[in-house]
């Protein structure tokens, strides 16, 4: 059926109504403000109400604190970013910078520690949620601890360009890097010490379901002697869209019990893991993952290192 003719016709107001009539709108949304489906972009000398959106000079969505006029440049005290779910937290909210100079260590684990506790919000008592990476290089001092139910989300690794310099190259996405001299590993799951090596985990301290999507981690071995990239003991967890790389140990590594549980413990699509000092992947469990598209290079030791049992009586 040919709808060519009914492209850029308007909604009807009738038509309007019974759309909004169908949608869901919950108490704790309706805590803050809608998001205009037309947000202006921030301007010199203009009257702002308190809560009024814009897009500020950086792109970020924010909210006037109060009533204020505008003036000859931005003033980020005057503005709030704009929260735009109970279980989305946006590190530049907690202070990150992500100019590729600024250890945003502590803001970004505050925006993962207020995900863990709920944010304080009655309907997110249970804890988990979405933190939020806007584009921009993101510099870590010291190790971030990822928690169940948390999930890590960028803009995307970037791109790869063949046919110049990487110094040449604008960055467009999402990277988490560690700073030179930290000596630390980059990302770890809450418990490691404690789990990794343990047969048969308490499933009440075993992290799961959490993710990481959308992002480089870069171990930065340029700069440290020591220290592993993403490190997981955990089940039920998403790695998607990502890009491991430069660790002065290992880049990415996963265990889990050799005890029978759950299927599809593990899912991890789309990930690069390359140019590290030590073994790219080792696997460790969880048993009965589903991995694709997953490509190991140029590490200096194995490239995928697999030690797993799977139950195959079920």
């Amino acid at each position: 059926m040919d709808n060519t003719a009914d492209v850029n016709k308007p909604v009807s107001t009738t038509q309007a109504t019974a759309i909004a009539a169908k949608l869901d709108v919950t108490t704790a949304a309706s805590t803050y403000a809608p998001i205009s489906t037309t947000i202006p972009k921030w301007v010199t000398a203009t009257a702002y109400t308190a809560g009024q959106q814009v897009v500020s000079p950086a792109g970020d969505i924010v909210q006037a604190i109060a009533n204020h006029t505008s003036g000859a440049s931005y003033t980020p005290a005057n503005w709030a970013y704009v929260r735009f779910a109970d279980y989305f937290f946006n590190v530049k909210a907690y202070g990150a910078k992500g100019d590729g100079s600024t250890d945003d260590a502590s803001a970004i684990q505050a925006a993962i520690d207020a995900a863990n506790n709920g944010g304080g919000i009655a309907a997110n008592t249970a804890g988990g949620g979405v933190v939020w990476f806007p584009t921009g290089t993101y510099i870590v001092g010291t190790t971030l601890t990822l928690y169940g139910g948390t999930h890590l989300r960028g803009t995307g690794p970037g791109g790869d360009v063949f046919s110049d310099t990487d110094a040449n190259l604008p960055f467009r996405g999402t990277a988490l890097k560690l700073k030179s001299g930290a000596n630390t590993d980059l990302v770890k799951t809450a418990n490691f010490a404690a789990l990794t090596g343990v047969s048969s985990p308490s499933a009440y301290s075993t992290p799961n379901r959490f993710g990481v999507y959308d992002m480089t981690l870069d171990g930065n071995k340029a700069g440290n002697s020591s220290g592993d990239i993403l490190k997981i003991y955990g089940r039920s967890f998403w790695l998607q869209n990502l890009v491991i790389q430069n660790g002065a140990a290992r880049g990415l590594y996963t265990e889990y019990g050799s005890s029978s549980g759950y299927d599809n413990e593990a899912q991890i699509n789309n990930v690069r893991v390359s140019d590290c000092v030590g073994d790219g992947w080792p696997f460790k469990g969880p048993h009965d993952s589903v991995v694709s598209n997953v490509f190991s290079a140029r590490n200096g030791g194995s490239g995928s290192l697999h030690r797993g049992t799977s139950d195959r009586s079920r």
